[in-house]
Order: C-alpha cells, then structure tokens, then sequence
C-alpha cells in the first residue's frame, strides 16, 4: 500500500488498469503519463509530483482530490507540465483540480479545457482548493495551448509573472493573481468572469498582439503601468465595465470592441492608435490617450470627469462631454460631438461636426450652451 510511482524517460506511459490504490506518490521526471482509468494515480493520499515531465489529464474528472506539486514546461519543454489533451471531451465531465503548488516556474496547456478551482462541493468536507505559487519566490505561471484554463475562487495565489501566450486563461471568482507582470502575446486572451475581478499585475503586451475579454460584472485592472509592443484588444460583453488604470506606453495601440464600457483612468503614453469599433471608450480624471497619436472614434468616446488633450479624433462615432470634463483636440473630422451642460443647469446640445474645411463656429456655439470650439476643432469650456 505504500509503494510510489516513477515515470522517467523520454517516451509515454497510459495506465489503463483499475484497482490501484496504493498510496504513495507518482512522480513524473520524463515523458508524459496518461492516466486512463479514474484510479490510473492510486490514492489521492499519496499526491503527484510532475518535474520534466507531463501529466496529461486525459478527460478524467476523478483527480480533483490529487494533491500536485508542478515545475517545469512539460517533457518537451514547451507544451505544459499538466495538459488535458484527450481527443473526445464531449464524452467526459471537463477536468479540474482542487490542490496545486508550484516548486517552481510552470506551463500549463492542451488542446481541451480544465481548470484548478477553490470551491470545493458541497457538504464533501474537502478543504478549499487553492492555487500556491509561493510566498516567497512567487513562482511564474505560462499557459500555452488552444484552449481555455480557468482559475476560479482560489483566493491569494503568490504567483509571480503570469505568461498568456495562446489560448484563453480565464479568472473567475476570488482569485489574486498576485503582483509582478502580465504579459500577452500571440494573440492570447485573458478573460475575467465574475460579477467583480481584480487585476493589480503589471500590463505587457508583445509585439504579436493580445487580448483583454471582461466576460460578465465589472472588472479592473490597475497595476503599475506596463508596455505595449504590439495592439491590445479589449472587449467588454454588453453591461460590463472594465476600469483599466495601468498607464501604459510603447509603440503598440488599443482597440475596443464589443458592447460594453472601457474606462481609461491612468496616464497612458503609448503611441499605437486607439481605435473604438464598439461600445464606449470613457476618459475619467487621470486617464490619457498620447495626444501625437489617433483615436478612431466609431462607436462612443465619453469624457465624464478631469480635463483632457487627445489628438485626432476621426470616425463616424459620437464623442460625448458631459459635467465638468474638459477635452482639447487637434481636430475632430467626423462623427457627432455632444457636449453637456457643464453644472449650470442646461441640456446637453448635439451637433454634428462639420465637413473638413467648414466653419460654422456662430451656429454650433450657439447650440453648446458655455461651449466652443475653434476653427482647428478644439473644444473647450
């Protein structure tokens, strides 16, 4: 009852057999185990340790119990230390994990979903699950892979740097996500689901792009600034709100999509465009976009609070100040431009901008109501 398991070796084993229920550990130092059978790890009592190899999940939903220990980037030192790769998950509950330490950086991944979670069911007696990436070395964290890994009520993490480089990592629930950085890339997503998550992690994006999803609730990220190399996407579902509050910089740009809200409150300086092909785009105090750069307005850009200078501001959307913000403009070329009543009482007044090279400065400050704009498109109280 007490015997272990070693898998060493560069090749794979499957362990398909039932009845195994001895309690000592399975260690991984090679190759990739794939257990085929819900008792293919023995007792939960005795844990996995995967360190140069990889445990592939396999579709089984029976290990939630395992205790993992994980370092490494799997046995061919890319595709994942633990990865869920089994051709046919329409036929199995997805796989998630209950109790995962790192012993040092790790790579998850595979080509079907799974997840490590902190809710444990109900009335099991289970203690909660957790995610610890130590408190001391704050180990880091790469998902690779296709597919979408969730983190869900884990609580503090102690996980260092945190490397989305394919496929969707999801946070959902209590999870802390710790400090360090953030980095995107190859197109990957981060996604937050939850009615409120917080992200406090240093914003990298490289120069293959990334993406940003806040799936449901309101969300923010605010760690201490970041770089874009390459276009951040941020989409917010319809009814959220995303408060970014990095102030980033680099020559990469921003796109919003979706229909939802994106407020921008730290002191961007990054050079890229910002182009809003959906929903609102909200400038609150402190929050800039680089006034050398473009903003493609054709969807909604609202000032609400602070003063502001922006560059160009092109596209068919509508550009909204309301209460006492401020906003200064190289030009604004197209689109509609709503200005509110700045506190004294008066309706907010529509107008749509005018042709390029038309001046019709008497009829629009007549319509702003304590507003006016210049002939070169500023736009002042």
């Amino acid at each position: 009852s007490g015997a272990s398991l070693v898998k060493s070796g560069a090749g794979t084993l499957t362990i398909a057999n039932a009845g195994n229920d001895f309690t000592g550990t399975v260690t991984i130092t090679g190759g990739t185990l794939i257990p085929d059978h819900s008792s293919a790890l023995g007792s939960a009592a005795g844990g996995t340790v995967v360190n140069g190899g990889t445990l592939d999940l396999n579709g089984y939903y029976t290990f939630r119990q395992e205790p993992i220990s994980l370092q490494g980037a799997g046995a061919d030192g890319s595709t994942g230390a633990i990865v869920n790769n089994h051709s046919d998950q329409t036929a199995y509950v997805e796989p998630h994990l209950y109790y995962v330490t790192l012993t040092g950086d790790a790579t998850i991944g595979g080509s079907h979903s799974w997840s490590i979670e902190g809710n444990v069911p109900a009335g099991s007696g289970w203690a909660p699950g957790y995610l610890d990436g130590d408190s001391t070395n704050h180990y880091a964290l790469t998902k690779v892979g296709t597919t979408e890994i969730t983190l869900a009520n884990l609580g503090t993490t102690n996980l260092g740097d945190i490397n989305v480089a394919e496929g969707t990592l999801t946070v959902s629930g209590n999870t802390d996500l710790g400090a360090s950085t953030l980095t995107l890339s190859g197109g990957a997503t981060l996604k937050l689901s939850g009615a409120t998550e917080t992200v406090q992690k240093t914003l990298d994006v490289a120069a293959t792009g990334g993406v940003i999803e806040n799936a449901s609730g309101d969300s923010t990220i605010d760690g201490s600034g970041g770089t874009l190399s390459g276009l951040l996407t941020v989409q917010t579902a319809e009814e959220t709100t995303l408060t970014l509050g990095n102030a980033l910089d680099g020559t990469g740009g921003l796109t919003k999509e979706e229909a939802g809200r994106l407020v921008l409150s730290g002191a961007n300086a990054y050079s890229g465009d910002t182009t809003i092909s959906a929903g609102v785009l909200e400038l609150v105090t402190g929050g800039q976009i680089d006034p050398d750069s473009l903003i493609a307005n054709n969807a909604d850009l609202e000032v609400t609070s602070g003063s502001h200078t922006v560059g160009v501001i092109e596209g068919t959307g509508t550009t909204t100040v309301t209460g006492s913000a401020g906003l200064t403009a190289t030009s604004i070329t197209q689109g509609t431009l709503t200005i509110g009543g700045g506190g004294g009482g008066a309706a907010a007044s529509t107008a749509p901008v005018p042709e390029p090279g038309t001046w019709l400065l008497l009829a629009i400050a007549a319509l702003m109501g304590g507003f006016a704009i210049s002939r070169r498109g500023k736009c002042r109280k």
